[in-house]
């Protein structure tokens, strides 16, 4: 049941799985699919026999806005996106300066600057359009926003594809979500056209993504 996920990943073991004939590959996956409380189809299913051969562990699918596939080393693993959240972490800061995102192995760094000064490494965003507290974490299923230089929004996961960005690594650029609910930015990689600099600009903020394995 949906409780049932929700409280408790269903989990496929690889080994065995991996020496079955497709017939009950596809079985086994379309019982996890009705567990899941998800309409089996034939495209979610070769889907997940794609992510199945998947050889880098940490590599995901979203099959439904709630229930996410995972490939967790030697297993495939159904979770709701509460579950998901809990175990990569959800981080907030509440004002400029810096926290250590644990589970992302990095740090981020929020230092005010004024538009005149060179910004050789992070993103620069217009600090007065920007409201704390800002929230670190995973991005969730057909979340948009509108990426620098353009006036429509995009899904995430279609401008992470775009920018051929790698199924694992998108795991560590997180989204940073402003205190409206408003996307400022993919970590590291590009600010919401909404937060940019412009003319009218007295001051910045720098959000720096900086790989760590500990704090400080």
């Amino acid at each position: 049941s949906d409780n049932t996920i929700k409280n408790k990943p269903i989990r496929v073991k690889l080994p065995l799985f991996s020496e079955l004939h497709t017939a009950m590959k596809r079985r086994i996956l379309e019982r996890c699919l009705i567990l899941s409380e998800i309409k089996p189809t034939f495209k979610k299913i070769q889907l997940l026999l794609e992510l199945a051969s998947e050889k880098k562990s940490g590599t995901s699918i979203d099959i439904s806005t709630s229930i996410k596939a995972i490939r967790e080393y030697e297993e495939l693993v159904f979770s709701s996106v509460v579950n998901w959240e809990k175990t990569w972490g959800v981080y907030q800061i509440e004002a400029p300066g810096q926290i250590f995102c644990t589970t992302f192995s990095h740090t981020l760094k929020i230092s005010e600057k004024t538009p005149d000064e060179k910004c050789r490494e992070g993103l620069m965003v217009d600090a007065d359009k920007l409201s704390f507290p800002l929230t670190i974490r995973q991005v969730r299923a057909g979340e948009k926003f509108r990426p620098f230089g353009m006036n429509r929004r995009k899904k995430v996961s279609r401008y992470l594809s775009d920018r051929k960005i790698p199924q694992y690594d998108r795991l560590y650029s997180p989204v940073i979500i402003e205190k409206k609910g408003e996307i400022a930015a993919i970590a590291g990689l590009e600010i919401s056209d909404i937060y940019k600099v412009t003319e009218e600009t007295s001051r910045t903020y720098i959000l720096e993504w900086i790989k760590s394995d500990k704090q400080g």
